[in-house]
């Protein structure tokens, strides 16, 4: 079943960006809020559209996620910036047979009316999305340390997960490394949780910043500044973003209301 997804994002911006996060990770409360220390998770995404780029021309997206020893099938609509994060439509389930067939429907009333689904579900995720005539325009890992956040009034109630993300997007042979933190709402109710939190960061750490941007647009920018040789990726392995080159990255994405570039 499709759901509404709710989340805010903070980039840690600074020459040093890995004791910021740690310093994040070790928080067990935050103002009102406790949080749990759960497990750390590898993640590998894998983004998928077609020839045409029928899909990203709609801003709609269509993931193979690997964590866990698990394979994810994920849809996404467009994002929408609220006033407490961004919001998009998401529909995700354990790859099979049906959860493809779920997913052209998704897709379909987002926009994106491609071929039926036929009989390739069977065997390995990205062949048979090359046999359904997609194929992977975007590749990154992600380490994630995730928290619970409940309330300290209602400890059994969970409100949201924040996640202290280290991701590594591979850019042909270069690894370039962008660090967030992710706050996703979880309670049917409550979108403040996602506001209080973020700001209770913000006021906490100045190296922290508001960064209204999903992961695969970070990714794409990432990418054309590559190409374009604007990262100086001659150095560390990943290359670790800093202030500067955060600044080209917000350049090139751009306001993400209007889409135009800011200043």
């Amino acid at each position: 079943m499709a759901q509404l997804e709710l989340e805010a994002k903070l980039a840690i911006i600074s020459a040093s960006p890995t004791v910021t996060a740690d310093a994040i990770a070790r928080l067990t409360q935050l103002d009102e809020f406790l949080l749990k220390h759960g497990q750390i998770k590898l993640i590998r995404d894998r983004y998928l559209d077609t020839s045409d780029l029928s899909l990203g021309s709609r801003y709609v997206v269509l993931r193979i996620r690997e964590c866990g020893g698990q394979t994810l099938l994920t849809v996404k609509g467009p994002d929408k910036l609220t006033p407490h994060g961004l919001e998009r439509l998401e529909f995700e389930a354990p790859w099979s047979g049906e959860a493809l067939a779920l997913s052209f429907e998704k897709l379909a009333q987002l926009g994106v009316d491609l071929k039926p689904f036929g009989t390739a579900s069977k065997g390995d995720p990205l062949v048979v999305a090359e046999e359904l005539g997609f194929h992977v325009t975007h590749n990154r890992r992600t380490e994630r340390r995730s928290r619970d956040v409940v309330s300290a009034s209602e400890p059994g109630s969970l409100l949201a997960e924040l996640a202290i993300d280290a991701t590594s997007y591979q850019v042909g042979s270069v690894s370039v490394r962008h660090h967030e933190i992710e706050v996703e709402l979880r309670a049917t109710t409550g979108r403040h949780v996602l506001s209080q939190i973020t700001e209770s960061l913000l006021a906490q750490w100045s190296q922290l910043r508001p960064w209204p941007y999903p992961k695969i647009a970070t990714g794409q920018a990432i990418e054309a500044l590559v190409s374009q040789h604007r990262l100086p990726t001659g150095g560390q392995d990943p290359m670790e973003l800093g202030p500067t080159e955060y600044a080209m990255i917000s350049e090139r994405l751009g306001d993400p209301i209007t889409g135009s570039p800011t200043t």
